[in-house]
């Protein structure tokens, strides 16, 4: 019998270039995702990929923030991907 005790769970959350919203007064754009029952931690790590003809490639730009369940993402501009949290 093997026991996973170090495991790590991993979800994905997808997304499109018209899931983001143009804020004016700031002039970039925001993403909010639902996490749904994910328990965030401060071990958990979240990976922002971008979609690149048809494979996601990571993109170092861009900031999050965990607001109870949401996580907000902002950017100079929009684009699809995924986000894959880790923890």
């Amino acid at each position: 019998m093997m026991l996973k005790l170090f495991r790590t769970r991993e979800r994905e959350f997808l997304f499109g270039e018209q899931d983001w919203l143009l804020d004016e007064l700031k002039k970039n754009y925001s993403l909010s995702l639902d996490l749904g029952q994910l328990k965030v931690r401060s071990t958990t790590r979240f990976i922002l990929c971008v979609l690149q003809s048809n494979r996601y490639i990571f993109h170092s730009e861009g900031s999050e923030t965990v607001v109870g369940s949401t996580l907000r993402y902002f950017s100079h501009f929009p684009f699809a991907g995924k986000v894959r949290a880790k923890g």
